[in-house]
């Protein structure tokens, strides 16, 4: 009989799935023997209980407390102590010291007794005080007046320089010629040697009062260069004490009622550097 060969049979289709089968198997055996342990158990042995000793009972003792003895007696020759002293139940009272009588002397005279009835007094006498009235009214009274410190802006006549009495009444010119004046004075005491500054110009104002007899008071260097206004203060301070040595007094300004007044004033003092 003749065997017939099909173009589908093959021996070599399943191999592949049997091989893997195969392998799987083999690394199932592997890991279980790997995985496999051996205990050596050993026998239990009982443990042995330690005998424990019965507890032993307490037994009080009662300890007797010892017995101090008697202080001894006292001897027999020492005498007893004395009893206590007796308090008496009554007071007996003192008398009070009788003053003695008061000495007279027979020389000094016995004061006349005045009569205690009410006696009429007559009308309390008039006192005249027209007299004290006319005296008070004609003592002169004191005018107090209030000096106050104001500006320029707020005087109505303007303090005058001496040498701008030319211009009295015009109070702009009277203010020109009041720091031109005194800028010229300030420059005589001004020592001109520049300070050590990198400047072209070091200037101070200086903020002084002019008060009611015509003198510079009060100098304060108000803005302007630290290094240069104590030299600018001490040359306003030497101006000042030329003017009162000299005798030249500056007429105060004055207020609307004629009254004079403290005036405020402000002078710019300035040095130009040489060297600049």
């Amino acid at each position: 009989m003749e065997v017939k060969k099909s173009q589908k049979a093959s021996l070599q289709k399943s191999s592949m799935l049997y091989f893997l089968i195969g392998l799987n198997v083999v690394l199932l055996v592997i890991l279980l023997m790997f995985n496999y342990k051996y205990y050596d158990v050993a026998p239990v042995e009982e443990e042995q209980l330690a005998e424990v000793e019965p507890p032993t009972e307490a037994i009080l003792i009662n300890i007797p407390e010892p017995k101090t003895p008697p202080p001894p007696p006292p001897p027999s020759d020492e005498p007893p102590p004395p009893p206590p002293p007796v308090v008496p139940t009554e007071i007996k009272t003192t008398p009070e010291p009788v003053p003695p009588p008061p000495i007279q002397d027979q020389n000094t005279p016995t004061p006349p007794e005045i009569p205690t009835s009410n006696v009429s007094a007559g009308p309390p006498p008039k006192i005249d005080l027209g007299g004290l009235k006319s005296r008070v009214n004609e003592a002169p009274k004191k005018e107090e007046r209030t000096v106050t410190v104001v500006t320029v802006n707020r005087v109505a006549e303007m303090a005058v320089y001496p040498g701008c009495e030319k211009y009295k009444g015009n109070k702009r010119e009277l203010i020109k010629c009041f720091g031109d004046k005194l800028g010229e004075d300030i420059l005589r005491y001004l020592d001109t040697e520049f300070p050590d500054v990198n400047k072209e110009t070091v200037g101070v104002r200086l903020e002084f009062h002019v008060d009611q007899n015509g003198y510079i008071t009060n100098i304060n260097p108000k803005h302007g260069d630290d290094v240069f206004k104590p030299e600018a203060k001490r040359a306003l301070e030497k101006t000042a004490e030329y003017l009162r040595r000299k005798g030249q007094v500056i007429e105060p300004a004055k207020m609307d009622d004629g009254s004079k007044a403290i005036l405020i004033f402000n002078q710019d003092v300035k040095l130009r550097n040489p060297n600049y």
